[in-house]
């Protein structure tokens, strides 16, 4: 859902700062998983083993990419933003995250994109 943005504002509240674009698939899967299985939370109950094993390598990749994340993060601090790296833009004021809305071309510029303000997090 985007955000409302009244373009009649002060130049200070156009600001926004560039974020690394997480890799969240294995927090995907792992979300997956547990729904799946009815887990909430971090209560496993009791799980037949091979799906035992199945969450417990579904939570070490998850780790690992959280870490992988921060790594990333790090490395982008003080350095320019290079093409072809994956960045989010997100609005200072209001966290929302700036986006491209493909499906919604002007009719005069078929080439042009509206940019939207997502209000959540979204790949």
């Amino acid at each position: 859902k985007g955000l409302a943005v009244d373009m009649k504002v002060s130049s200070r509240e156009l600001v926004f700062e560039v974020c690394t674009a997480p890799d969240t698939r294995a927090q995907f899967l792992l979300d997956d998983f547990k729904r799946r299985h009815g887990i909430v939370g971090d209560d496993f109950g009791a799980l037949p083993r091979q799906e035992e094993l199945e969450l417990t390598r579904r939570t070490h990749q998850r780790d690992m990419e959280r870490k992988a994340n921060e790594a990333q993060a790090s490395n982008f601090v003080g350095r320019h933003v290079a093409y072809g790296d994956l960045i989010k833009v997100r609005h200072s004021k209001t966290k929302g995250l700036l986006g491209i809305d493909i499906g919604r071309a002007p009719k005069l510029e078929p080439s042009a994109k509206k940019i939207v303000l997502h209000t959540r997090d979204s790949d």
